[in-house]
């Protein structure tokens, strides 16, 4: 009896994944699609050397959030409501407000210390601490409140949010990410700065 309750758990956890997996394995295969075309519009390599610690950055944070999140959720300490919430909620939000602000800056410093140790031409360590800031802060507000969305409404709706909520930020984030960072990249060319 045990066995089949088992056997009946894992099932549905694969059947709840597997769906969510093969779609964000999709969209990030896109995603690298897109990167390989913005390469063609950006070449400055202190940017380049900026992509992967940044999607990793946001995709570090969202996701400790949202496992923060769904373990609050399920053992009641945060209500699935996005209004008039709990403290223990509050707390963890204004958390991940101060590391969306924090973060960014320390990885700008990072970047364009590397890139002086390595010679590798820059923008300059107050345009990395620009770009990587606003990158962060935009594209980890949005991946914040996506983050709390699919939460709640994965566990009001009797799912899992541990096998469903870091996937779906995964790829959600790592378009978000990419095109905020080109963006924000452009305007400053378009602008003149660089």
């Amino acid at each position: 009896m045990i066995k089949r309750t088992r056997i009946k758990e894992i099932t549905s956890y694969i059947r709840s994944s597997i769906l969510v997996l093969f779609i964000s394995t999709f969209i990030e295969i896109l995603v690298g699609s897109f990167l390989g075309e913005a390469f063609y519009n950006i070449y400055f390599p202190g940017i380049l050397i900026l992509i992967p610690p940044m999607m990793e950055l946001r995709g570090n944070i969202s996701s400790a959030f949202a496992a923060k999140l769904g373990t609050a959720l399920h053992i009641g300490t945060v209500k699935p409501k996005f209004r008039n919430n709990t403290k223990k909620f509050k707390d963890d939000f204004n958390s991940i407000i101060i590391i969306l602000v924090l973060m960014p800056i320390i990885l700008g410093i990072f970047v364009w210390i590397y890139c002086l140790i390595l010679n590798i031409p820059n923008i300059g360590v107050l345009w990395f601490i620009i770009i990587a800031l606003l990158t962060g802060l935009i594209s980890g507000l949005i991946m914040t409140v996506i983050t709390v969305l699919i939460s709640i409404l994965t566990f009001k709706y009797g799912l899992d949010p541990d096998a469903l909520v870091v996937p779906i930020l995964g790829f959600v984030g790592d378009i978000l990410t990419i095109t905020v960072l080109f963006v924000i990249t452009d305007f400053f060319i378009i602008m003149g700065v660089f």
